[in-house]
């Protein structure tokens, strides 16, 4: 083989090469725009027919419904009705995936008929945000209801009490911080592929629990959840919900039973030194930032 045909080859190899790690790298910056660009919405977990936002609590359910075979030139007055039950159907399977702690809503409905009915009943306030036919005159809707209210005060534990509220001076978040003072937790758990679900807990390494059903009132749980969850640990810090000086902890891995976060030694016996953490657990300013 002559040098020339050699170095063509070379030439070849070296530009495949660069033009495999342009694509690599190129690729690589799509998925993390892509994970921002998704990110910048909140939390979304994604069903077959619809989504739970774990950051704002809304819950969407898309239905559709086409016409008969022999009315397909003929809008049907039942095709609207039928699409939005098919809608309710699918939110309502989507409520089911959901994890309260050690248990699902659906195995924890399927334990009783009443409890399934009064299950449904909870479902109030849906609307209806998108509306469109599609070219073979099917109907497609799309409904959004919210996890907090009435949901989450059937769903929740009745160990989770209503906790007497004390009358005192109220204090701003901004005097809080200037007397160094905590307004809220933020807890990182990146890393541990820690899945959302509406009953948390925080336990020390010895399985002692940080922030349960002892620190929070019902009614802040009921009308905002247990926490929040977001995959932005900058935007977590400045939510409004953990204050104008939240205290950020590092979880350090997933309880036996992956309702519970574990951190470490020092961190927990630096929240029970807070005086302040009975107020912001009370109110549940809490937010777990994950992947």
């Amino acid at each position: 083989m002559s040098k020339s045909i050699s170095k063509k080859i070379d030439l070849k190899i070296a530009l495949s090469l660069l033009f495999f790690l342009l694509f690599l790298l190129f690729f690589q910056h799509s998925l993390l725009f892509a994970g921002e660009a998704l990110c910048s919405n909140g939390h979304i977990e994604n069903f077959e027919h619809g989504s739970i936002n774990w950051s704002t609590g809304s819950i969407t359910a898309k239905g559709k419904a086409a016409p008969l075979k022999e009315n397909k030139n003929k809008l049907s007055s039942s095709i609207p009705g039928a699409a939005n039950a098919d809608a309710m159907k699918n939110l309502i399977d989507i409520l089911k995936n959901i994890k309260i702690a050690r248990q699902s809503v659906e195995e924890f409905v399927a334990s009783n008929d009443d409890i399934m009915a009064q299950f449904e009943n909870t479902i109030s306030d849906v609307s209806a945000i998108k509306q469109y036919y599609t070219s073979d005159g099917a109907l497609e809707i799309e409904v959004k209801t919210s996890m907090y209210g009435s949901f989450l005060q059937f769903i929740l534990p009745h160990t989770i009490a209503q906790i007497p509220e004390i009358h005192s001076i109220k204090v701003s978040d901004e005097v809080l911080k200037q007397r160094g003072k905590y307004t809220g937790l933020v807890l990182d758990t990146r890393g541990l592929k820690f899945k959302p679900l509406l009953y948390p807990i925080i336990k020390n390494e010895y399985g002692e629990e940080i922030y349960s059903e002892l620190y929070i009132n019902r009614e802040y749980a009921v009308q905002r959840g247990i926490c929040q969850y977001s995959c932005d640990m900058e935007k977590a810090v400045a939510d409004k919900r953990v204050g104008a000086n939240p205290l950020v902890l590092k979880g350090l891995r997933i309880g036996d039973e992956s309702n519970s976060i574990i951190i470490n030694k020092s961190d927990a016996e630096k929240i029970e030194k807070i005086i302040e953490r009975h107020s912001f657990f009370k109110e549940c300013r809490v937010i777990i930032v994950i992947d």
